[in-house]
């Protein structure tokens, strides 16, 4: 369940932050204020590893997702790394491509995942619709 809680916050995602180094995002008092920092340098550069310049497994996550459903590109959420105790990487990955499925409007990238996060991810692409 807590996959599904990081799809409801990768949809739903920051806006983004004026644009930043990444070197400056660690300064941002708010987690969220880092997460959009993170996100918009990312996106700036076109660089996803740019999501990986700091150790807030949450930032990294969200980040990450958030690039993917932008860029509508799943294939970045194979960047989220192992060694997070908070969850899986393989949970975090799975909702990281259910968010890019839902923001681009693919069901057919649901297909790949877990049975219950497939059919979330199904559900979510069919309720957008």
């Amino acid at each position: 369940m807590k996959a599904l809680a990081i799809i409801a916050v990768l949809v739903a995602g920051p806006a983004l932050a004026a644009d930043h180094a990444p070197g400056e995002c660690a300064e941002e008092q708010v987690i969220t204020g880092r997460l959009a920092c993170f996100t918009d340098a990312a996106l700036a550069a076109n660089d996803p590893t740019i999501c990986l310049a700091t150790d807030e497994a949450a930032v990294i996550f969200n980040c990450i997702g958030r690039y993917g459903e932008i860029t509508q590109d799943p294939d970045v959420c194979g960047l989220i790394p192992e060694g997070h105790d908070e969850l899986s990487a393989v949970a975090v990955r799975e909702a990281c491509i259910a968010g890019v499925a839902v923001a681009a409007n693919q069901p057919a990238l649901c297909e790949g995942l877990s049975d219950d996060m497939a059919r979330a991810c199904r559900t979510l692409v069919e309720e957008r619709n």
